[in-house]
């Protein structure tokens, strides 16, 4: 799986986290049990309706890895699979920072 914030490719920790080594973010059970069922597994699709504002900053999909665009406010969307990342934005956000690249 791909960190849903940079696109590396996410490492598991002898604890069993998953963890983006560059953001230094670990994912949540709940957190990674959605984005593989979704994302991995495809064994439901994750909810695409648009969130009541725009998102802004940078994603990548969890499952393809490729940048994801918010292709109208409030909806990021990937243009390989075509699956959102609409349900998870609050939790990543509120509960998962990463820490951003630095310059150089």
């Amino acid at each position: 799986m791909h960190c849903p914030r940079c696109g590396d490719t996410l490492t598991r920790r002898s604890n069993g986290e998953l963890t983006c080594e560059r953001g230094e973010m670990g994912l949540s059970q709940h957190l990674q049990r959605g984005l593989t069922e979704c994302f991995v597994d495809r064994i439901r699709i994750p909810r695409s309706a648009p969130l009541p504002f725009r998102v802004g900053g940078s994603w990548s999909c969890p499952g393809c890895g490729v940048a994801m665009a918010e292709t109208e406010p409030g909806l990021v969307l990937c243009s390989q699979c075509g699956l959102s990342l609409g349900e998870f934005i609050h939790e990543l956000v509120e509960l998962h920072p990463h820490r951003a690249a630095s310059a150089g």
